[in-house]
């Protein structure tokens, strides 16, 4: 008959020892069995942590009200993992969208895979074939070794790309503008009065060469070869055409822009300079390689297999050097 009396009193003096800040907010009805075994452990010192349990007494005192969340537990609280600190992304070094752009002439054989397999390796942005594109009819070789470069290649057309699949593939004469250069591919088997004025009115042409700090103009025949060339530039009557021709698109260039004259047909590789043009030959794709001498205009000309890489950041600023057959630098 004192039970009811006795969880009263001690209710009131657990309520009275519990501190005020630890409020929760009811949830769950608990019958008084309930209540009476929860007291009956808290006074066997089982629940440790009797101070995070509020339990409010109703108006009718034989209902409770307790917060099941804050109810002790026999399973253990689950183990907190050491905080760590935020993974930072690796630094990468800022991009200076730089590009790379190969150029190499009369390709043929099994040299010229050896070649193909060194430019490839040098991950090219953009590859011209200077002319002369496999010494077959039906592009079978071009399509072979310089087809996986897919769109980064282009192309112009030498004496030996006479079939109609190279005016196809390379097309008559085009322009690409890479980094504010602008490459002007030109056909030296072709037209060539109508080619050099659709090549004036775009260097003429205000808004097309706005920022532009470079122009190449490349053909399969030379703007100027080095001394005692295979093929110099007055070799027959073509020759001098194309030499005269691509003199007139050099001299439609804007004051102020960058010139390049590049070219293949002599076999090797060669640079120079005349006036403020820079002349590169790059015909080492393959072919059986001719001899050639140097001069004051041209410093260097080499009968080797090989390549002409320039390098063009954002701005057009442009470096250059050429590779051997296997991808090592010689000049």
């Amino acid at each position: 008959m004192y039970a009811p009396l006795l969880i009263s009193i001690f209710i009131l003096v657990i309520s009275l020892a519990i501190p005020a800040q630890a409020v929760i907010t009811p949830q769950d009805n608990v019958a008084d069995k309930q209540i009476t075994n929860f007291i009956s452990n808290v006074a066997e010192n089982k629940h440790n942590n009797i101070s995070q349990v509020i339990i409010k007494k109703f108006n009718d005192s034989s209902s409770y009200i307790l917060n099941r969340n804050y109810l002790p537990s026999t399973t253990p609280p689950p183990t907190t993992p050491p905080t760590q600190p935020p993974t930072q992304p690796p630094t990468q070094p800022p991009s200076t969208n730089e590009i790379n752009v190969i150029m190499v002439g009369d390709i043929y054989g099994s040299t010229g895979r050896t070649v193909a397999q060194s430019i490839d390796n040098r991950n090219p942005e953009m590859v011209v074939i200077l002319g002369d594109t496999g010494y077959d009819s039906d592009g079978d070789y071009v399509k072979e070794v310089y087809g996986p470069f897919g769109d980064t290649l282009f192309c112009v057309i030498g004496n030996h790309d006479d079939a109609q699949f190279f005016e196809d593939f390379c097309g008559n004469d085009w322009v690409e503008k890479r980094n504010n250069v602008l490459f002007m591919g030109l056909n030296t088997e072709g037209d060539f009065t109508n080619q050099a004025n659709r090549a004036i009115a775009k260097l003429q042409h205000t808004n097309f060469m706005k920022n532009i700090t470079g122009v190449h103009v490349m053909t399969h025949f030379p703007w100027k070869a080095p001394p005692n060339s295979h093929h110099p530039e007055d070799e027959d009557s073509q020759a001098k055409t194309a030499s005269a021709m691509i003199q007139k698109v050099l001299d439609a260039v804007p004051i102020g822009v960058k010139k390049f004259s590049d070219n293949g047909h002599n076999h090797g590789l060669a640079e120079g300079k005349i006036g403020d043009v820079v002349v590169h030959q790059s015909g080492g794709g393959g072919r059986e390689r001719y001899d050639c001498d140097t001069n004051t205009q041209f410093p260097y000309c080499d009968n080797v297999y090989g390549f002409l890489e320039y390098v063009i950041q954002k701005d057009g600023s442009t470096t250059w050097k050429f590779y051997n057959q296997n991808g090592a630098v010689i000049r």
